[in-house]
């Protein structure tokens, strides 16, 4: 894993997302929480701005498409990974279609999530340095991979097969 990592963790219930944090602290990843959008927000425009998010998909004031727009918003943009306590196909294409670096649903793999991790923090780089018209990803594009769903990180793994 990179050096200096910081992760934000984005839920304000009890959430799948608190089962991240000693995985990315093993990691060396430091992680900071934030319940709302305001909080994402204000994250997002601190000195040390998280270099990736993770956020459940719904909090009390707002949806992970909502911190997906902020992280995107961001500069550099930061990379998303939509946690989801079940699988729930249109939900997973709607994430991916969104620009998100992944979506994930427990239960969690050291692997898997190493692999996530990676992932999203490559593509979180290559989305930075890309023209602004880059086109996004369709769900033609992912809808067959979709039916193949069997875990975390698909998108990672996707990426990372070249397809």
């Amino acid at each position: 894993m990179p050096d200096r990592v910081r992760a934000l963790l984005v839920y304000d219930q009890e959430s799948p997302l608190a089962e991240l944090t000693p995985f990315l602290h093993g990691e060396g990843i430091e992680t900071t929480q934030a319940r709302n959008c305001a909080e994402t927000d204000t994250a997002l425009n601190c000195l040390q701005p998280p270099g990736l998010i993770f956020t459940d998909t719904a909090l009390a004031d707002c949806t992970w498409a909502e911190v997906e727009a902020l992280a995107q918003r961001a500069r550099p943009p930061v990379p998303v990974v939509v946690v989801s306590r079940l699988m729930d196909v249109p939900l997973y294409l709607n994430v991916l279609e969104s620009g998100a670096a992944d979506f994930i649903i427990p239960p969690f793999r050291h692997a898997d999530l190493a692999h996530v991790v990676k992932g999203a923090l490559l593509g979180g780089a290559r989305r930075a340095s890309a023209p602004s018209g880059a086109p996004p990803r369709t769900i033609s594009e992912v809808s067959h991979h979709a039916q193949n769903y069997a875990g975390s990180g698909m998108r990672a793994f996707h990426a990372q097969a070249g397809r």
